[in-house]
């Protein structure tokens, strides 16, 4: 599949299960004077997490053009880039970890078809909902399922202040070369990032 291609399903397949395709937003975050770009695809949607306004769906999906510079110095790499579009879908007081999750699974194991045994999911140390549904509900084995800290996995503030929380990734074993050593993940760089989902459950960052 080309970009253009996975950008039409992912986008199509949450428009079928219920959300509202939303339009990228402009780069320059409108009414934010915490962010100078639009970093990330939540950023647009920063007002319906807060409760400034009201969202057109609790169900919301996007490919939002994104500048980001907090990487630059990674820029070059497999997994980093300066502008980009970010795919998402976004629960405003609908679905929470167990639909994200489910989703989740869904999209990158039926519709992009990528091999079960050959992904790897990170949490957040603390997150023992998470745990539970990946290990229980999904069938994800213990060994592929790995604990890690807020610079990791914890996701946010966009800016200065917004919703913040817990995050939950599934990553790809591409291979020995860049990948899993001994069925082991060293770290969250030794394989890509394929689905990030942000599960914020807790106030806003002041």
């Amino acid at each position: 599949m080309n970009g253009d291609q996975i950008r039409d399903s992912f986008i199509k397949f949450f428009e079928s299960k219920g959300h509202q395709h939303m339009p990228s937003a402009s780069l320059i975050p409108a009414g934010d004077p915490t962010l100078l770009f639009t970093s990330a695809g939540m950023v647009p949607f920063k007002p319906f997490f807060m409760g400034e306004q009201t969202p057109p769906s609790k169900r919301l999906t996007s490919s939002q053009k994104s500048f980001r510079t907090t990487d630059i110095d990674e820029v070059g790499d497999h997994k980093h880039l300066t502008f980009f579009e970010m795919l998402g879908n976004f629960s405003i007081g609908d679905y929470f970890k167990e639909g994200a999750v489910g989703y989740c699974w869904e999209l990158v194991t039926e519709l992009f078809m990528l091999d079960p045994e050959r992904l790897y999911v990170t949490i957040h140390l603390d997150d023992e909902e998470a745990f539970a549904i990946w290990r229980d509900q999904v069938g994800i084995p213990e060994e592929r399922i790995y604990r890690y800290g807020d610079k990791d996995n914890w996701w946010g503030p966009a800016g200065n202040e917004g919703p913040t929380g817990p995050c939950s990734e599934v990553h790809f074993d591409g291979g020995s070369e860049k990948g899993c050593h001994n069925g082991r993940m060293i770290s969250p760089d030794d394989l890509t990032d394929q689905f990030r989902q942000e599960l914020k459950s807790g106030e806003p960052s002041p």
